[in-house]
């Protein structure tokens, strides 16, 4: 790895965590509810936060319909949505610019850790492929 690509990445990383006007409002446009005096986001609150989206609530609902209807395609493209949101989830929070306003609300603390929500999403993807694939189909439902 080239070192002047570390630094500058350093660099961005240490001045992105200090407190600094530019980056002041990032709680502000990622979580305008959030309060300094609420305290930092735990992984509890977060995975509240992301479960309760309603994105996430309509995926829920399809996944009670597929395992209601028990239809193979369409549970199938429920549960790759759930894992897609899932990854989506990860990904914007694990590989982020050390500038982006994902890193400077971290560092507010109105964003915590999201694998509280991540892990439920892909519980649920594999219950619901578990249960359309490998259970006893019941007569007369």
């Amino acid at each position: 790895m080239n070192l002047a690509v570390l630094k500058q990445a350093t660099l961005s990383l240490t001045l992105t965590l200090v407190s600094t006007p530019a980056f002041a409002s990032a709680c502000k446009n990622t979580r305008p509810l959030w309060e300094a005096s609420d305290g930092a986001m735990t992984w509890l609150g977060e995975t509240f936060y992301i479960l309760t989206g309603s994105g996430v609530i309509g995926l829920f609902i399809l996944m009670v319909l597929a395992a209601r209807f028990r239809n193979r395609w369409f549970t199938i493209i429920v549960a790759a949505s759930a894992f897609l949101a899932a990854f989506l989830y990860f990904n914007a929070w694990s590989s982020a610019d050390p500038t982006s306003t994902i890193v400077a609300s971290i560092a507010e603390g109105c964003v915590g850790p999201p694998h509280g929500g991540i892990s439920i999403l892909i519980l649920c993807a594999l219950v619901l492929i578990t249960w359309q694939f490998w259970s006893e189909r019941r007569q007369g439902s």
